[in-house]
């Protein structure tokens, strides 16, 4: 049957030659076999929270900035005492500001540096609590501690947002389909990455629901033509003729094949040698 030939799950996804289970590329086409993803597809709860005091402290920190802006530096420096310093002190406040909103960003983006900045700045802030303790006032300085030990526990629980796996693509239908429209719209999908023999797979899956479905015959022939199977795509072609025997598409990918198809070189005279 034509579904064997894509029986074995470690074919290369995109240009079906053989390949073995460790590969990291197809020796054949030279694409990637594996994927990276995120074990924890969602943002967890508590890194939404995270996100949402830092941008909070970012905009904390911006307001000075604002206030200066918005009355200038006579007024703003007098109210403080720092008029003469006035302009590199906002210059300093704005770029910690900016630089606590590209960590807000981060968080969001999920960027691993960024997790790592916070968990050395959440050490870091245990250790002058505890420092603190030692020397300070008592109330505050446990306040400090508990705080301190909180955002360190907090930040150590959002570590799951941030890790990563990697899994071999394998040459089979995505699980949880159901309906052949499911299938199809799947390996549509699969055709706009490329990945031609994994379509074929989605395709044939299609059609074991839909035989009668011409525009998966077609579909199920280009993808065969793309990967220079044109024994297979002729196959196609025919049970697409047999639904609907006029109709123009089919003559077209006729006439593609015919022209891809390598020339067959004639037979030589009988007693002449090549």
């Amino acid at each position: 049957m034509v579904q064997n030939e894509f029986a074995n799950e470690y074919l290369c996804p995109y240009c079906a030659a053989e390949t073995e289970p460790n590969d990291r590329k197809c020796r054949s086409c030279g694409k990637e076999l594996w994927v990276k993803f995120r074990k924890q597809e969602k943002r967890s709860t508590l890194l939404w929270i995270l996100a949402a005091l830092q941008f909070v402290s970012a905009v904390y920190s911006a307001v000075p900035v604002l206030l200066f802006l918005a009355f200038g530096s006579s007024f703003f420096g007098e109210v403080l005492g720092v008029a003469g310093m006035l302009p590199l002190v906002m210059l300093l406040r704005a770029l910690l500001s900016l630089f606590s909103i590209g960590l807000a960003v981060g968080l969001y983006f999920r960027w691993k540096p960024v997790y790592y900045l916070f968990i050395v700045d959440s050490v870091i802030g245990v250790i002058s609590a505890i420092f603190a303790l030692a020397g300070g006032s008592a109330l505050f300085s446990v306040s400090g501690f508990l705080l301190a030990l909180g955002r360190f526990a907090l930040i150590m629980q959002v570590g799951g947002d941030f890790e990563w796996d990697r899994r071999r693509i394998l040459l089979r239908a995505d699980r949880g389909l159901r309906r052949g429209v499911e299938y199809l719209m799947r390996a549509d999908f699969y055709n706009r990455q490329k990945m031609w023999a994994l379509a074929v797979v989605h395709l044939q899956a299609a059609l074991g629901l839909m035989p009668d479905r011409l525009d998966c015959h077609l579909a199920l022939a280009v993808a065969y033509i793309r990967l220079k199977r044109y024994d297979l795509a002729e196959r196609a072609l025919a049970e697409a003729k047999r639904i609907k025997p006029g109709e123009p598409r089919i003559a077209q990918l006729d006439a593609l094949v015919a022209e891809m198809r390598p020339a067959v070189p004639a037979p030589l005279p009988e007693g002449q040698v090549a």
